[in-house]
């Protein structure tokens, strides 16, 4: 099943820069698709998110084989940054409570609007220019790759104080009921209302593919909202 998840994962993203590459062949000949393939220094280190390391090396045999391959290439751009640890995901969130010990160990956790605006840079008309003649590699890493920190360590360090936090209110009285996800876990329980959306149809942008799952939504300045939703 992991090997299967791995492969939808990799292929879905493989397919997807190979249509949109083909796009407007005929009408547009120089136009090359801007690729954002987002990387990672995670090999493994987080632990309990399935096939998602091996997938992500995968994505650095593609910015490599933009230089070695025929045909796709010349109809596309690459910029690939390896993205560290970013925090308040949602997707994420239970690890949020780790960001003390990994900024203590001098790894740069980025937040979502610092993270938003290193991947926007990429998107410029310099970058796509710079990408056309080899993909662009970009270290958003915050040093989390050399760090060496234990990961599932730290998680099981910060539940068991968690326990103890929540045995120590219940003994008081003071405890409340949380729905905050436990450390270490993979996705922390979403808390948001989902209103009906007020922006205009046509201002919205609906993101669905295959990959890790992933359901959230984002401001997207001056023009409403995105919505996204990937299910590995």
């Amino acid at each position: 099943m992991r090997s299967l998840r791995n492969a939808c994962f990799l292929w879905s993203v493989e397919r997807a820069i190979h249509l949109l590459a083909g796009l407007g062949a005929d009408t547009a000949p120089d136009h090359r698709t801007h690729v954002l393939l987002p990387g990672s220094p995670n090999r493994g280190i987080f632990g309990g998110d399935g096939a998602y390391g091996e997938a992500k090396a995968a994505f650095d045999a593609i910015a490599t084989k933009w230089e070695h391959e025929s045909g796709w290439p010349t109809r596309t751009t690459i910029a690939h940054p390896l993205i560290g640890w970013v925090r308040g995901t949602r997707s994420c969130g239970g690890n949020d409570v780790l960001v003390p010990a990994a900024q203590a160990a001098g790894v740069h956790v980025y937040t979502t609007e610092e993270i938003a605006g290193e991947l926007a840079r990429l998107l410029t008309h310099e970058v796509r220019e710079q990408a056309a003649q080899a993909p662009v590699h970009a270290d958003l890493t915050g040093g989390l790759a050399d760090a060496g920190l234990d990961l599932p360590a730290l998680a099981r360090q910060a539940r068991e104080q968690a326990a103890a936090s929540a045995q120590g209110s219940r003994r008081t009285g003071t405890g409340k009921r949380s729905r905050t996800a436990q450390p270490g876990s993979s996705f922390a329980g979403c808390t948001d209302q989902w209103d009906t959306p007020r922006a205009k149809l046509r201002d919205q942008i609906v993101i669905v593919g295959t990959g890790e799952w992933h359901l959230g939504f984002g401001t997207y300045p001056r023009r409403g909202r995105i919505w996204s939703g990937t299910l590995i």
